[in-house]
């Protein structure tokens, strides 16, 4: 559990974790549970969603990568090409930059300014979820994550209790079409499982019943509100 920034009114819970762990589901009853026992809070999904610098990835994305997109059967061949253009000095910087840039623009309109309004947010994702991607991307070492991490931290809110709905690769690529790859779980759930036990993340199963996944959210958020 993460300390809540003393300058935040509100709470900010995150539910973080793979594709088809059941974070959305998970994090929009929370939202309700939270209004119905009187905690003004806001649902935010927070992964990367570009904004004022989308038009620099539709041209990265049309010159380096145009029949490369992301789906089942070629997910390998685009996660190949992708970090092969980014072994480029320049082109890697740019790329990391524009990330980092429009993922911080974002997590301060829809996460910050509501908590300093007094609202509390439970976040669909958060910066854990973006730097993982990233760090796939970019074979960001142990040190490099760490040291990505920490800059984040000193311009975004804190969570208050970071839930990490865990569960095998081979569950969560059946609850969702659109996961390109069994591999692509796996890079990330290695990641989610260290930075867990590294920053203390309470670890949720998320191969349990939804309602019994409710319950257990809902008692972990109780005990901070």
């Amino acid at each position: 559990m993460m300390v809540t920034n003393s300058r935040q009114k509100g709470i900010l819970v995150c539910l973080v974790g793979m594709d088809g762990t059941g974070k959305s589901t998970l994090s929009k009853k929370l939202v309700e549970n939270m209004n119905e026992h009187g905690i003004k809070t806001k649902y935010v999904w927070s992964g990367l969603e570009p904004m004022i610098l989308k038009p620099f990835f539709w041209v990265g994305k049309a010159l380096f990568i145009p029949r490369h997109e992301p789906t089942p059967g070629t997910y390998m061949r685009y996660s190949t090409t992708l970090r092969k253009v980014l072994r480029n000095p320049l082109m890697r910087t740019v790329y990391e930059s524009i990330f980092c840039l429009d993922y911080a623009i974002q997590l301060l309109l829809n996460v910050r300014i509501p908590m300093m309004r007094g609202a509390s947010v439970v976040s669909d994702r958060y910066v854990y979820d973006v730097l993982i991607d990233l760090a796939v991307v970019l074979s960001y070492t142990e040190r490099k994550m760490s040291y990505m991490l920490r800059a984040f931290e000193r311009l975004l809110p804190k969570p208050s209790l970071v839930l990490l709905i865990d569960a095998p690769e081979e569950v969560a690529i059946k609850r969702k079409d659109d996961i390109p790859s069994i591999t692509h779980l796996s890079e990330r759930r290695e990641l989610y499982l260290s930075l867990a036990k590294q920053y203390g993340f309470t670890i949720i199963d998320g191969t349990n019943t939804l309602p019994a996944l409710q319950s257990t959210i809902w008692s972990a958020v109780r005990e901070i509100s």
